[in-house]
């Protein structure tokens, strides 16, 4: 079953597509809530692999587009960290309202990794698993030094608006990254976690993944050793890694 939703969070439509297997009446199970990268989509590699695996484990996905993102609305140039912590919030709210869901889990990947994070620590009375792909553990430091993508700033003094080919960006981003939590929020963190990251990421610094093994208590660590930040090698990996985890009872 596929339901695509429109959620509002302050005056934004934010875009979600609910997927679960066939569920018998009366039935409960778990959900999986999916965050993607920046400057992408809930559309991007390899979400709709990990759907399927997670639908053979007998896992709902909950799939959403941030604002600013595919087709949730907003403006890039306006973007901050909080907002996009907010839109995980607005989704989070809607699945826990669903009457056949059991467990709450978290997919994120790269900036998705560490929204779901502040989530999984903000809610860890209800969200039972934490999954963190290819996390952005560089957010802050890239932020603090004013590199961004290639393109170099001044941090003390954040351009209004970054434009490059593919993207543009705003100062309220870059303020709000250089305060951006990374590591301290996950101290003491003891909820299932696994984190799963390509030897081959060019560019999360390997030294800085692994980092989370210094705060998250209960960690699950595998590499993928051909996978780029991408994943456009090794994807399969990283599929059968994440459903096989949520689906450990």
């Amino acid at each position: 079953m596929k339901e695509k939703l429109s959620l509002k969070r302050d005056n934004l439509t934010l875009y979600g597509l609910l997927e679960t297997p066939e569920i018998k009446e009366g039935e409960k199970i778990p959900l999986a809530i999916i965050m993607h990268g920046f400057n992408t989509n809930s559309r991007q590699h390899p979400f709709y692999d990990l759907t399927r695996a997670l639908w053979d484990q007998g896992i709902a996905t909950l799939r959403f587009d941030f604002s600013c993102h595919g087709r949730s609305e907003g403006d890039m140039a306006d973007m901050t960290v909080e907002g996009l912590r907010a839109d995980a919030e607005a989704f989070y709210q809607y699945a826990i309202s669903l009457d056949f869901v059991s467990r709450i889990y978290l997919i994120g990947y790269s900036l998705g990794g560490i929204i779901a994070s502040h989530l999984a620590v903000d809610h860890r009375d209800r969200i039972e698993k934490l999954v963190l792909l290819s996390p952005a553990a560089d957010i802050r430091m890239r932020a603090e030094s004013g590199f961004f993508f290639g393109n170099l700033y001044d941090p003390a003094d954040p351009p209004e608006l970054m434009e490059t080919e593919l993207f543009h960006i705003g100062r309220p981003y870059f303020l709000s990254a250089q305060k951006v939590e990374v590591y301290e929020h996950l101290k003491d963190y003891d909820r299932e976690t696994l984190l799963v990251y390509g030897e081959k990421d060019e560019y999360v610094p390997r030294e800085m993944t692994l980092d989370y093994k210094n705060y998250i208590n209960n960690l699950k660590t595998v590499s993928a050793p051909n996978a780029d930040h991408l994943w456009t090698e090794d994807s399969d990996i990283a599929v059968k890694t994440i459903a096989d985890f949520l689906g450990e009872n």
